[in-house]
């Protein structure tokens, strides 16, 4: 099973607010070796007509003195679901779901902003408090 993270309850319910629905948690990425555990799937319709399904693992960065490491963690967790769902054919997008206020903390360093946009990171930020989507980066 894939570590609980503090947050995820209210990312969740945030996500929810904006309609989309949990598929399965885990979500199981299947490798020739290794199967990888991202924290969900979820799924959305769309107008009525067609619906999309995205693939999310949550990082809350709790204390700013854990962020790099929590990054470092984040990323190489990022990296590694990419390229398992591109290698088994998955067309689900994968997002980074983070709380807004450790995505302004973060995005104030050049190095981490040219990270995210280099390794082309999607993410969606989450108010906590009001347990709303603030904003979708892809």
């Amino acid at each position: 099973m894939p570590a609980y993270d503090s947050c995820e309850p209210q990312i969740i319910n945030a996500l929810q607010k904006d309609g989309w629905r949990i598929l399965e948690k885990p979500y199981v990425i299947r490798g020739d070796q290794h199967n990888a555990l991202a924290d969900f799937s979820m799924r959305r319709g769309i107008n009525g007509r067609s619906e999309q399904i995205i693939v999310l693992e949550v990082k809350c960065f709790n204390n700013p003195k854990t962020d790099m490491q929590e990054l470092y963690t984040a990323v190489g967790q990022y990296g590694f679901y990419q390229e398992a769902l591109i290698r088994e054919q998955i067309l689900f997008p994968l997002y980074l779901a983070v709380p807004s206020d450790a995505y302004k903390r973060l995005s104030l360093d050049a190095n981490i902003k040219s990270l995210l946009k280099r390794y082309a990171i999607k993410l969606v930020v989450i108010d906590m408090e009001k347990e709303e989507v603030v904003q979708w980066i892809t």
